[in-house]
């Protein structure tokens, strides 16, 4: 692989990380346009906006991963913690949706025809399938992206101890 110079990551930082901003954020816009108004009384609205939530998060994790990578190249150690938290959250609400999506698709599975039970089975197994893949990549990258951000903090932090051998009184203070 080679190397990136640190005058491309910084031409390449700041559009980079508004495309990937525009990744992420468009289709859960998007997502939240197509579930206005909320009505979580009804398991039919919840079912649909799980089915299609879960495709818009793996866009979304998409977009999170090339910004987590931008960050990372470009040392911006607060846009990877960011990302990790963001990730944390889009983790647990992946998991919530995972153990909520069966009981709708239950519900749901009366009010399906005799003859369209087995594509209803397999769209609720591939939707259930998209949320728990999402879940876990999130959960991934959110701990990835915890483990950079602190592995930034102790490494500025020993560059900042390990002084030059030529400044006067660093010998003394190692020996």
């Amino acid at each position: 692989m080679l190397p990136i110079s640190s005058d491309a990551i910084r031409r390449l930082r700041v559009p980079g990380y508004f495309v990937m901003t525009t990744l992420t954020s468009l289709p859960i816009i998007e997502l939240f346009a197509s579930a206005w108004p909320a009505q979580f009384h009804l398991a039919q609205w919840r079912f649909s906006m799980a089915s299609v939530a879960g495709a818009t998060a793996i866009t979304a994790l998409l977009g999170l991963y090339f910004i987590y990578w931008i960050a990372v190249a470009a040392g911006d150690k607060g846009v990877v913690w960011i990302v990790s938290s963001i990730c944390g959250v889009a983790a647990v609400a992946c998991i919530g949706a995972a153990g909520l999506f069966p009981l709708d698709a239950l519900q749901m599975k009366s009010a399906v025809r005799a003859d369209l039970l087995t594509r209803f089975a397999a769209a609720s197994m591939v939707a259930m399938l998209k949320i728990c893949f999402a879940g876990v990549a999130y959960g991934v990258l959110s701990v990835s992206a915890f483990k950079t951000a602190s592995r930034f903090r102790t490494e500025g932090a020993r560059e900042r101890n390990s002084g030059s051998p030529l400044v006067v009184g660093q010998s003394a203070a190692r020996g």
